[in-house]
C-alpha cells in the first residue's frame, strides 16, 4: 500500500482514536496511556513508508516527518521539528506553492504539484507532491498535511516516448512514399509530409477530412468493396488508381493498404503506402508504342523478314518485304518455305549453325523469288523465344547487282537491327559529349542497370567517379588515334560480365569527321575462368609428371644401390666378426654403421617413390620421423638448421599408412627449412665463400623443433615447429587450399600442405597451423591412438644346424654372389652360382639342392618366372626359394600374396642370410 492511498486511512484512524481518547480524558492516566500507545502505533506505520510525509502547522512550520521525508531533506528527523516546510523546495517554487497552500479551502482542501531539483549527481529529479489543508469542526485551519513521492523514472519514461515518438514521425515525413492512417470510417488520422505535397494543401484540412473525398464514385466503390475483404490473415491489398493533381496532371499511384486488427481481431484503423507511378505508366506506354513502331517499321523495310519455327517448316511472321518477294506468310504452307531454298540442304545447315552458335550473320546463299526467279542473298539469322516457342528470326538481303547498292544498304540496316535487339553483347553509341544515345537490351547486363538509365546521359551522371573516369580516358584515346581500341577490363563488383572485353572506336561522317563513339562489349568471364582453371590443371600436371618421374628415378637408383651396398655392409659384418685387432674391429664397426645407415636412406627413398595402395597397421610416429630427419639431415645441416627432439615415452602408436605419414613429415620439414632460409638474412647460415656448413662455435642460424605427446583424450600429437617468419593470420584457412602457396613464382605449386591435410584428414585425424611462441610457425598434426595393438607372434627359433647342405645362388652381380658363397661356405654349406635364372632352371634340371637364393630382377629369366616354373615343374624345389629384392614391399605389391614369406631384403645382413637359409633347410628336413 502506497503512502498516498495509506495515508488517509491512517489519519482518520488515528483522528478516531484521538477523538475517543480525549473524550475518556477524565479518566486520567489510563485515557493517556491509550493516547501515547496509539500515537507509537501511527508513528510506526509511518515512519516506514516509502513516500515523504510531513505535517506542519498552519504557519507551515514541522511538527513531524517520517524517514523518507528526512532523506528527500538530507536532515534528521528531529532536525527538522520546528522548520519551514518549504526550505527544501526550489527557490522559485516556494512562493507559489504557499500561495496555493493558504488558497485551500474545507470544500476544497487539496492541492496537487510536480517539481524537478538538480541531484547531487548533476541528474535532474522529480517528485509529486499530494497537500491537504486539515480543518476542525468548525472549519478552522488546524495545520497541513503533505505526502510525495519520487517521479524521477515516470518522467524519464514519458520524455523517452516523446522522443520516440518525435524520431518516428520524423522517419515517417522524411519518406518517399505517401504513408497515412485512416479510422473505421475511412477519415485521415495520420498523413506524412510526402503525401501532403501530393495533395497540394495543409495537413490541418486533411486530418479528419474523409479518404473518399479524394476519389471518384466508382473508385470509392471499389476502395470500400477491397478493404471490407481484409482479415487478420488476409490483411493487405494492393492495387493502382489514377488521380488528378492540383496541378491538372493526370496522375497514377499504386497503393498498399493495410488493415490494423487488435489481438481479438477487432478493426482498429487502416494504414495505407503508396508510390507515384506516372513516369513508369509512361515508360510502359513508350514501350508499346515502341513496340508497334517496331511492327510498322519492319512491314515497312525494303529487306525480308522472317520468322520461323525452328524444328519445323512454319512461318510465324514475315514483313511485307518477304511476302511480295518470297511469298511467305504466317501460316503458309511448308512447301512455299521449303521452295525459297534453291539448296534445299541451305535451311538445314542454317538451323543447325544457328542452334550450334546461337546467331549467323552475312550467309551468303541463293533463294527463289515467289515468281521463281532465283537471287544471291545474304541472310541473317538468330535463334529466339517467340510467343513462348523456340524461334528462328532472319533477314534476308538481295545481293544482285541491279540492287547491289540499295541491297547493301539495306543488309547494314537489317544487320544493326539484328545486333541490337538480339546480339548476346552489350552494343551502344555516343556523341561527342559522352551521352549514350543507343544501347541495346544487353547493356542493362554489362552496366547492370536499365536502359533507360543510360540513355541521354553521360558517365558522370551513371557510374560512379573512377569508373567514370577510366572511361572518359579511353574515349579521349579513340579520338586520339581514330581507330578501335580493345581492352580487356575487370569488374568484380559487378554480378554479370565480370570479365570483359571492351572494342571501342570512333563513327565519321562522310566528311571524315567524327560523330560518334560506339562500342561493342563481350562477356569473357567463362573464358577467363577457362584460361585459369587451365594454368591450373597444367601446373598440376606437370607438378604430377615431374614426380613421377623423379619418384622413377629415384626407385631405380636406390635399387641399384642395394647391390654394392649388399656387398658393402656384407663384407663389414664378416671383416668385423673376423677381425682380432680390436682398433681394426672399431673401424669395421664405424663403417658397417655407415653402411647400414645408407641401407636405411635408401629404403626411405624407396618408400617414397613406391606407389602402392595404402596399408594400415600399428605405427610408431617416433620412428617415421627418425627416418625423414634422417634423409634431409644432410640438407638441414647444410642450411645451418638445428633440429630438436622431444618425445614422449610412453607414446602409442597410430593405425595409418606408414609412407604417407612419411610423405606428411618430410613436406613439413621440407616447407619449414625452406622458410628459415627465405627468412633468413644472406650468408646467415654459411661462410662467406658461399659454403654452407655453419662457422665453428656459433649458433644456428635456423632452429627446428620436433615433439611427439600424448593429449587428453587419447590421440597423439606431433608438432612441427620453426623460428621462421610464420604464416601470417588472414592466410592461416587458406594455407591448406589446393594451389595456394606463399612461395615465390617458381618455387612452389601450392600442392604440398593440400595433398598433407588430405592424408592425415583420411585417417581421422587434423591438421592446423598456428604462430609459435617467440616467432615461426608451429604445425600440429593430431592422429587417433590404436585402441589395441596385435600381439606379434614369436618367432620360432631353429634348432642348431651344423651347416650341411647345399645352396644355389642365383644373381647376375658377382660381387654379390661371391659375398654370399663366401658366407655361406664359412658356415660349411656346399654353394654353387648361375648368373640368371635360365641357366639356374638347367642346374636345377640336373641335380638336387636344399636352398635357392635367387634375386628378382635379372636377365632373360628373373625371380618370379623362376618360381612359376619351380611350381610346374617341382613344387617340392619351389618351396626351397628365398627371392632377394631391394624393394621388398613392392615385389610384395606387384607378386602373388604368398611370396611375401619368400622375401630377403638387400642389402643382405650376413647373420639374417644364415637364419633364413638355417631356417629353410629345417622346415624342409
Amino acid at each position: 500500500m502506497t503512502a498516498e492511498r495509506a495515508s488517509p486511512s491512517i489519519l482518520r484512524y488515528c483522528r478516531q482514536i484521538h477523538s475517543v481518547l480525549v473524550g475518556r480524558l477524565w479518566n486520567g492516566v489510563s485515557a493517556r496511556k491509550a493516547l501515547e500507545e496509539s500515537e507509537r502505533r501511527f508513528r510506526a506505520i509511518v515512519e516506514d513508508q516509502t513516500e515523504m510525509i510531513c505535517r506542519t502547522d498552519r504557519d507551515l512550520r514541522v511538527t513531524f516527518c517520517n524517514r523518507a521525508h528526512a532523506r528527500f531533506c538530507g536532515l534528521e528527523s528531529d532536525q527538522l521539528l520546528g522548520s519551514r516546510f518549504l526550505d527544501p523546495f526550489p527557490s522559485g517554487l516556494r512562493r507559489s506553492l504557499e500561495a496555493n497552500l493558504r488558497n485551500l479551502t474545507p470544500e476544497d482542501p487539496i492541492f496537487r504539484c510536480e517539481h524537478d531539483r538538480v541531484a547531487h549527481g548533476g541528474e535532474a529529479e522529480w517528485f509529486g507532491w499530494t497537500n491537504r489543508a486539515l480543518f476542525d469542526a468548525a472549519g478552522s485551519l488546524l495545520g497541513y498535511q503533505s505526502v510525495g513521492r519520487d517521479i524521477t523514472n515516470r518522467k524519464r519514461a514519458d520524455r523517452a516516448l516523446r522522443e520516440s515518438e518525435m524520431r518516428f514521425r520524423a522517419i515517417v515525413d522524411d519518406q518517399m512514399e505517401f504513408i497515412s492512417r485512416c479510422s473505421p470510417d475511412y477519415r485521415f488520422t495520420f498523413i506524412n509530409e510526402a503525401y501532403v505535397r501530393q495533395l497540394g494543401r495543409s495537413r490541418a484540412r486533411i486530418i479528419g477530412s474523409s479518404v473518399l473525398d479524394l476519389m471518384t464514385s466508382e473508385q470509392g466503390a471499389q476502395f470500400i468493396g477491397q478493404l471490407a475483404r481484409l482479415t487478420p490473415d488476409n490483411p493487405t491489398v494492393t492495387y493502382e488508381m489514377s488521380t488528378i493533381a492540383p496541378d491538372g496532371r493526370l496522375v497514377w499511384e499504386e497503393w498498399t493498404d493495410r488493415a490494423l486488427f487488435d489481438e481479438a481481431g477487432c478493426l482498429i484503423e487502416y494504414q495505407s503506402v503508396g508510390r507515384d507511378i506516372t513516369r513508369t505508366k509512361a515508360f510502359e506506354a513508350t514501350l508499346t508504342a515502341s513496340a508497334e513502331e517496331l511492327a510498322q517499321i519492319a512491314d515497312c523495310m525494303p529487306i525480308a523478314m522472317a520468322i520461323t519455327r525452328a524444328d519445323r517448316l512454319e512461318v510465324l511472321f514475315s514483313n511485307s518485304q518477304a511476302k511480295e518477294t518470297f511469298g511467305l506468310y504466317p501460316g503458309c504452307p511448308p512447301d512455299r518455305l521449303a521452295a525459297t531454298y534453291v539448296d534445299p540442304g541451305d535451311r538445314e545447315r542454317l538451323v543447325k549453325r544457328v542452334a550450334r552458335e546461337g546467331r549467323v550473320e552475312g550467309v551468303e546463299l541463293s533463294l527463289r523469288r515467289a515468281d521463281g526467279s532465283v537471287i544471291r542473298a545474304i541472310m541473317s539469322a538468330r535463334e529466339i523465344q517467340f510467343r513462348g516457342s523456340p524461334a528462328l528470326v532472319a533477314a534476308c538481303t538481295d545481293i544482285t547487282s541491279r540492287l547491289e547498292t540499295e541491297h547493301a544498304l539495306r543488309t547494314s540496316e537489317a544487320r544493326l537491327q539484328a545486333f541490337m535487339q538480339h546480339a548476346p553483347a552489350g552494343m551502344y553509341l555516343k556523341d561527342m559529349e559522352g551521352r549514350y544515345v543507343v544501347a541495346n537490351p544487353e547493356m542493362e547486363r554489362v552496366q547492370n542497370r536499365p536502359v533507360s538509365e543510360i540513355i541521354g546521359r553521360t558517365p558522370e551522371d551513371v557510374f560512379a567517379p573512377r569508373d567514370a573516369a577510366v572511361i572518359r580516358g579511353f574515349d579521349r584515346q579513340v579520338l586520339r588515334t581514330g581507330t578501335s581500341v580493345v581492352n580487356e577490363e575487370y569488374v568484380p563488383y559487378f554480378p554479370h560480365y565480370v570479365w570483359r572485353l571492351v572494342i571501342r572506336f570512333p563513327i565519321r561522317d562522310e566528311e571524315g569527321k567524327f560523330t560518334h563513339i560506339a562500342g561493342f562489349v563481350f562477356d569473357i568471364s567463362d573464358r577467363k575462368k577457362a584460361e585459369a582453371e587451365a594454368d591450373r590443371q597444367r601446373a598440376a600436371m606437370y607438378q604430377r609428371e615431374k614426380l613421377a618421374a623423379l619418384g622413377s628415378l629415384l626407385a631405380g637408383v636406390a635399387h641399384e644401390l642395394n647391390n654394392p651396398l649388399s656387398v658393402v655392409l656384407g663384407r663389414a659384418i664378416m671383416l668385423e666378426e673376423q677381425c682380432e685387432d680390436s682398433g681394426i674391429r672399431n673401424s669395421l664397426t664405424r663403417l658397417r654403421s655407415a653402411a647400414e645407415r645408407c641401407a636405411r636412406i635408401v629404403r626411405s627413398f624407396l618408400a617414397l617413390a613406391r606407389q602402392k595402395s595404402r596399408e594400415v597397421k600399428p605405427v610408431d610416429v617416433r620412428a617415421v620421423l627418425d627416418g625423414s630427419v634422417e634423409i634431409l639431415a644432410n640438407g638441414l645441416r647444410s642450411a645451418g638448421i638445428e633440429v630438436a627432439r622431444a618425445d614422449a615415452s610412453d607414446l602409442p602408436p597410430v593405425m595409418a599408412d606408414e609412407d604417407e605419414l612419411h610423405q606428411v613429415f618430410m613436406n613439413l620439414i621440407v616447407n619449414a627449412q625452406q622458410a628459415i632460409e627465405m627468412a633468413a638474412p644472406p650468408g646467415a647460415a654459411g661462410h662467406p665463400d658461399g659454403t654452407s656448413h655453419p662457422a665453428p662455435d656459433t649458433t644456428p642460424a635456423g632452429r627446428l623443433w620436433l615433439a611427439t605427446s600424448v593429449q587428453r583424450d587419447g590421440a597423439v600429437r606431433i608438432e612441427v615447429a620453426d623460428n621462421g617468419p610464420g604464416v601470417p593470420e588472414t592466410l592461416r584457412t587458406q594455407i591448406f587450399d589446393p594451389f595456394f602457396t606463399t612461395k615465390p613464382i617458381g618455387s612452389g605449386t601450392g600442392l604440398g600442405l593440400s595433398v598433407c591435410h588430405g592424408i592425415i584428414s583420411s585417417h581421422g585425424g587434423t591438421i592446423t597451423v598456428a604462430e609459435r611462441a617467440g616467432g615461426g610457425a608451429l604445425f600440429s598434426v593430431t592422429l587417433p591412438a590404436c585402441s589395441s595393438v596385435a600381439e606379434t607372434p614369436a618367432v620360432r627359433q631353429p634348432e642348431p644346424w651344423g651347416g650341411c647342405g647345399s645352396v644355389l645362388v642365383v644373381d647376375d652381380e658377382p660381387e654379390v654372389v661371391m659375398m654370399l658363397k663366401e658366407i655361406l661356405a664359412v658356415d660349411g654349406y656346399e654353394v654353387m652360382t648361375s648368373g640368371d635364372g635360365a641357366e639356374a632352371l638347367r642346374i636345377l634340371g640336373e641335380r638336387h639342392f636344399d636352398v635357392i637364393l635367387c634375386d628378382i630382377r635379372m636377365p632373360r629369366l628373373d625371380g618370379p618366372g623362376l618360381l612359376t616354373a619351380l611350381q610346374e615343374r617341382s613344387p617340392e624345389l619351389a618351396r626351397k626359394l628365398l627371392l632377394m629384392t631391394g624393394d621388398v614391399l613392392r615385389a610384395a605389391a606387384a607378386h602373388p600374396s604368398d611370396i611375401g614369406a619368400r622375401l630377403l631384403e638387400k642389402p643382405l645382413d650376413p647373420a639374417e642370410v644364415r637364419r633364413r637359409v638355417g631356417n629353410l633347410i629345417d622346415e624342409n628336413r
